[in-house]
């Protein structure tokens, strides 16, 4: 958690996981050249290229915040900006500045207990600079360096406001497969439900809740970003880009109508889950009720001919025993067969 005492700009790293260097790796590209190179440090970082090239520098483990600060320092980047990019609890958001963009997003991933961890991805675009900065190897880029290196698409005739929105884009498509997987999921709950309820878990139907409650927190912010982006306060995004800005702020409505319409799948299959439940507990309490009220009378009178009184006449007849055995059969037999009639079993 942020230390609200702190004096604003101090960089503290807020995350768990501790990186003894960062790694760097610079992508510079143009329509006619690429080069993909790793550094030791930012300062070995040579961006005096073609002034038309699109420089994308990726730095992974901000555990190391010396390079993090170096990097502030060589690209005069705001010590508050910092401060955010080193601060993993912050909420998903986009800040201009002048002639530069900050923005904050989590990159969503299930691990193997089936629950959704989330790492934060800060960017910071100026001009056709982008840098990025990730807490721990591994990502979802992948497809944008493909397309990148390949030079497929227009992303090679493109600037840094593009590359920028690509890496936004596949981000925002991530989710849709975590739904898909929960969607998933759910379908699956509900097949064990109906089939067998003693199968069925209330933990699952509770990690797929809270699940969707995280995803939403994250969610919802992604639509204010994308609508940022399309109002183009700070004018780094070319008109050329803005169906693309279009299309991103839909899939952001999208996600956002999903997560809802599943919070309420979950909702309902918790409650059928309930009423499954009830509805046995209830069965198994009739069942139990029906067989204490059918041996009530046959207790009583085993109670009544159990007392050793000296002088009790049916005792020394001859056919008072069977006699005894035959009322109670005659009663809990009859209690049966109103029970049936009532059709209470």
């Amino acid at each position: 958690m942020k230390n609200l005492f702190t004096v604003p700009g101090t960089l503290n790293y807020t995350g768990d996981i501790k990186s003894e260097k960062a790694r760097i790796e610079a992508i510079v590209y143009d329509n006619k050249s690429l080069s993909r190179e790793q550094y030791e440090s930012i300062e070995n970082v040579n961006i005096e290229k073609d002034p038309g090239s699109v420089i994308w520098i990726n730095i992974t483990g901000i555990g190391d915040k010396d390079t993090v600060e170096e990097t502030g320092g060589k690209f005069n980047i705001h010590p508050l900006i910092l401060e955010d990019i080193l601060n993993v609890g912050q909420r998903p958001k986009l800040e201009t500045g002048e002639g530069s963009i900050f923005a904050v997003m989590k990159m969503v991933s299930i691990n193997e207990e089936k629950t959704i961890e989330f790492e934060q991805v800060s960017f910071y675009l100026e001009n056709n600079l982008l840098i990025t900065f990730q807490e721990i190897e591994g990502d979802v880029f992948d497809i944008v360096r493909s397309r990148i290196e390949e030079n497929r698409g227009i992303i090679r005739r493109m600037k840094a406001d593009y590359l920028f929105y690509c890496l936004t884009d596949v981000l925002t498509d991530n989710y849709f497969t975590i739904l898909e997987d929960i969607d998933q999921r759910i379908e699956e709950s509900e097949d064990t439900i109906t089939e067998d309820i003693s199968q069925a878990s209330i933990d699952d139907i509770y990690i797929l809740k809270r699940n969707t409650v995280n995803l939403k927190k994250y969610i919802w912010p992604l639509r204010e970003i994308a609508q940022l982006m399309r109002r183009n306060e700070s004018g780094l995004f070319s008109g050329d880009l803005m169906p693309y800005l279009n299309d991103l702020y839909d899939h952001t409505v999208q996600l956002i109508n999903t997560v809802e319409n599943m919070k309420e799948q979950i909702s309902a299959l918790r409650d059928i889950y309930l009423t499954y439940q009830s509805n046995r507990m209830n069965e198994i309490m009739k069942v139990l009720t029906i067989i204490a009220t059918i041996f009530i009378p046959l207790t009583f009178l085993a109670g009544i001919y159990g007392m050793n009184f000296e002088f009790m006449p049916e005792l020394s007849y001859r056919w008072a025993y069977p006699a005894v055995w035959g009322i109670m059969t005659i009663v809990g037999g009859g209690m049966i067969v109103y029970f049936r009639k009532k059709k209470w079993f």
